[in-house]
């Protein structure tokens, strides 16, 4: 820092990173086979294939999504998805993971993603929902199982003010089964 009647200091310049033409290292094998998981599950959405998601889940699976009460087991699984299916028959998804952490013993992961949902809701309402998940998986027969789904909607029920609900006002009950755009 300069002084008064001091010249200021020069700082010197920091220089640029140095320039790699290699690419990102190459995932984990496990981060690879959630990477795999994440795609036929998207897949599986968009055929409206419930078996096919079954099969993604552990034996003790827990779905957790706001409003509702947990779903457990792959049976809870089954009819989650089923009922998915019958509200939102033309469902379609996206996602985008932005972190897959696996445990070096890679016995657990975890991954936080973003996620779109959209399609035609009873009476022929376009419906979409918008939010991020977080899965725990771990190795079972076969590969990476989703162990827990923690899913977290972005998306405003209409009618609702979602200040409200952060402040302890009303929030929607269980029984809202879509979230239409109107």
């Amino acid at each position: 820092m300069a002084c008064e009647g001091q010249a200021p200091e020069r700082l010197a310049p920091t220089p640029e990173p140095a320039a790699t033409d290699s690419p990102a290292p190459p995932a984990s094998g496990a981060e690879a086979e959630i990477r795999s998981l994440n795609d036929r599950y998207v897949a599986a959405i968009a055929t409206g294939d419930t078996a096919a998601i079954v099969h993604l889940f552990a034996e003790d699976a827990v779905i957790l999504v706001h409003n509702a009460p947990p779903v457990a087991g792959r049976d809870g699984v089954r009819r989650f998805y089923a009922d998915f299916f019958v509200a939102i028959p033309d469902a379609a998804m996206t996602l985008v993971a932005d972190t897959i952490a696996v445990a070096g013993s890679e016995d657990l992961a975890y991954e936080i993603a973003r996620y779109t949902v959209t399609g035609t809701a009873p009476g022929g309402i376009r419906w979409e929902d918008r939010g991020r998940y977080l899965f725990a998986l771990r190795p079972g027969s076969g590969g990476w199982r989703i162990a827990v789904a923690s899913v977290a909607s972005e998306t405003t029920l209409p009618g609702r003010d979602r200040s409200a609900r952060r402040s302890g006002g009303e929030s929607a009950g269980a029984d809202a089964p879509t979230r239409a755009r109107e």
